[in-house]
């Protein structure tokens, strides 16, 4: 449910940031030897949705790559971390940017979503990786800043073009809306690839692919 008023009012839409944020799970689960994700599971119930995920040995204090205070600050302090960030994210088509927000203290250079937290359990020693809802770029369709949380592309997409693209492009963590800003530039033109070529060229395939299957 869109209680926090984030999704344009929309339930529907806080049902779609839900699915995204298990789709990125599913992408960061066994990319990199020693991170770890939680269990997640999506339950709907009459018309709801709900997040079932289990309890992780992490706190507020864990945290070590990432931001989980809106971008106030940006976390990158350790380097095992880092590089095993980097290497997912390239594994994902994932460009690295500048990610923080007006209020941030100090920007940092990140390989996902601001908001996707890592952390290392001060109880059994591992990595952990969690709030998985923007990593895959937004597609831009209309007011792209009122829609990036739920407007995303298909890990496939990302994965198969051929240009690394911004989890952060168009939000308020990447720079904005300003459409000269590279990397929203380059989500620009993957929409566009998308829409005018991606799926009339899948359409003109699907009939050979019903007849192959029948």
């Amino acid at each position: 449910k869109d209680f926090k008023h984030i999704y344009g009012n929309s339930d529907e839409n806080a049902q779609k940031a839900a699915c995204h944020d298990l789709k990125g799970l599913m992408r960061y689960y066994r990319i990199v030897d020693r991170l770890h994700v939680p269990l997640m599971t999506l339950i709907d119930y009459r018309g709801h949705r709900i997040i079932a995920q289990s309890l992780l040995p992490i706190s507020r204090t864990t945290i070590l790559y990432g931001s989980n205070n809106s971008g106030r600050t940006v976390h990158k302090s350790n380097e095992e971390l880092v590089k095993m960030m980097e290497v997912a994210g390239r594994k994902l088509n994932l460009a690295p940017h500048l990610a923080g927000s007006k209020r941030t203290e100090k920007k940092e250079i990140l390989a996902g979503p601001l908001d996707l937290e890592a952390h290392k359990s001060r109880i059994d020693g591992r990595f952990y990786v969690v709030d998985f809802a923007r990593v895959f770029p937004p597609t831009a369709e209309g007011v792209v800043q009122r829609t990036f949380l739920y407007k995303q592309f298909r890990p496939e997409f990302v994965k198969m073009y051929t240009k690394a693209l911004s989890s952060d492009a168009f939000s308020p963590f990447g720079g904005g809306p300003n459409p000269l800003i590279p990397e929203n530039k380059a989500v620009m033109e993957a929409t566009q690839y998308l829409l005018k070529i991606q799926i009339p060229r899948f359409v003109k395939y699907l009939p050979k692919l019903m007849k192959a299957v029948t």
